[in-house]
């Protein structure tokens, strides 16, 4: 998970939010992301997945603040015993995004998803609508 959320802090996230973190169980994990961006009507897909050892509580603990990027700021936050949701509002380089983030842990603590979803209204003539998803899902496949 630190790589994955390496991926995220480097994509620029890192704001602060609360919320109880999701505890997940030692292990081997599969990790498979997905990014979708969307920004004058281009669209770029990336995919990756990896294979790697989360060994202690460190790597297996996920919290929102993990999940927020810099800049937003986590409204109507939800929780359960499962995970958490909630809106976000942002400022990102000048723009203003609005957004969701999901996670859930699955399978007592052996699987986990989540997504964080950003949209704007960008309007200048040159600029159509930007919007950015991403996607991850992980399972625990065995010992490390």
């Amino acid at each position: 998970m630190k790589y994955t959320l390496l991926c995220l802090l480097v994509a620029g996230t890192a704001g602060a939010a609360s919320g109880e973190p999701i505890m997940l169980n030692v292990g081997n994990w599969t990790v498979d992301q997905t990014d979708i961006s969307i920004m004058r009507g281009d669209k770029t897909v990336e995919n990756s997945t990896l294979t790697e050892c989360w060994p202690t509580e460190e790597y297996t603990t996920l919290n929102m603040a993990d999940l927020v990027p810099e800049g937003c700021t986590a409204q109507e936050i939800a929780e359960s015993a499962t995970g958490y949701n909630a809106q976000l509002s942002c400022t990102i380089n000048g723009g203003s995004f609005s957004g969701r983030v999901d996670a859930r842990r699955y399978n007592g603590g052996d699987a986990v998803g989540w997504s964080l979803s950003l949209w704007s209204g960008i309007s200048d003539g040159a600029t159509e609508d930007v919007i950015s998803s991403n996607y991850t899902i992980a399972k625990r496949v065995g010992d490390c």
